[in-house]
Order: C-alpha cells, then structure tokens, then sequence
C-alpha cells in the first residue's frame, strides 16, 4: 500500500481533528514517560485543543520559504500507519526518492534564541512520522528569528535517522494512550445513543 493511499484528512480542516480518535506526531512529541499515560489520556480528550498563537503563524508563514531552499516539496496531508489508522503524521515536506524511499522534512522556527538541534519532543516527532510512513529519515530543518528576522541567510538543516529503540519505546506509550481515548468516545458515543 503506498503512502498516497492511507491520507486521512488536509491539514486545512484541523478544526475537526481536535476529538478525533487518532493519535498524531505533535500528540507524540509530548509522550516522555510511561507513567504519564492517563494525563496524556485527558489531555487528548481535553475540549478546546490547541490551535496555535502567533509563534505558530510565523512558523506557517516561514514553513513553505524553508522548505524551497531546500528543494523540498511542502505537504498538508495527513496519513495514517499501514497497522493502525489511529497512528496519524502530518509531516512538513515529503520527498521520493527514485527508489521509492520516502525522506521526510520537519521545519521549526525558533524564536529569540540560538538553537542547535532537535528537542527530546521535536525527536519524538520525528521518530513517530517516520513510524507512520515508513521512512528512515528526515530533514530537520529550522531557522532562528530575532525579533521577527532571520539570524542568518540560511536556514539549517540536520538529518535524523530512525531511531528504532527509542520509537519502540513511545509506541509503548502510543497505544495505551489510543485505546484509552477510543475507550472514551466509545463511552461517550454510548450515551449519547
């Protein structure tokens, strides 16, 4: 099954993801501790997600710029694992290569400091959307803002390769936080009927 064929939504239409029952890179990107599970359980379930400031908007403004440095093709579709459609990504950029192989690309935009590298949440991020789609590798890419201006010309770039023990780890977190969130909708479903 190619990846084309497990697209689940445009990133446009994120105002119906917020109760969704599936579980996304960024959900992932805060999945540190297993004993956190039922926090991570309710923060999913929690009304009112997230939906972005204006550090977010800046970042969807640079996002397309960084992406045509590097020759990258920007996307907006959201796809979902070949073993579980409640594993969901929305990487930045895809690139297939001739073999087939995909790459991915992540962009950041860091505001007011110096950055030199992917966060412990940004890896997370990384390592699930490569889960979701098969890939072993990604582009990290960022550029730093000072005040709303490139700190320099260039964006940077780092690539990331799959890092299968740590991914196996967060899967350990991933699917008890899934099924605790279909549990909840099917509960909530239940009552409503």
């Amino acid at each position: 099954m190619s990846y084309l064929d497990r697209v689940l939504a445009d990133s446009a239409d994120r105002a119906n993801w917020g109760r969704a029952d599936f579980i996304g890179a960024s959900d992932a990107a805060t999945f540190a501790r297993e004993q956190s599970i039922p926090s991570y359980i309710l923060a999913k379930l929690k009304d009112g997600q997230f939906q972005g400031n204006a550090y977010t908007e800046a970042g969807h403004r640079w996002e397309p710029e960084i992406l045509d440095w590097f020759g990258i093709p920007h996307n907006t579709l959201t796809f979902h694992s070949v073993d579980e459609r409640g594993f969901a990504a929305t990487p930045d950029g895809i690139e297939v290569l001739p073999s087939g192989e995909l790459v991915l690309a992540e962009v950041k935009v860091i505001h007011g400091r110096v950055h030199t590298g992917p966060t412990p949440a940004h890896l997370r991020q990384i390592w699930f959307a490569q889960y979701v789609l098969g890939a072993r590798r990604t582009k990290y890419l960022w550029r730093e803002l000072v005040d709303g201006v490139p700190r320099r010309l260039e964006p940077h770039i780092q690539i990331i390769e799959r890092d299968d023990a740590a991914l196996s780890k967060l899967l350990r977190i991933a699917r008890p936080v899934l099924a605790g969130v279909r549990a909840a909708h099917d509960f909530e479903r239940s009552l409503a009927a």
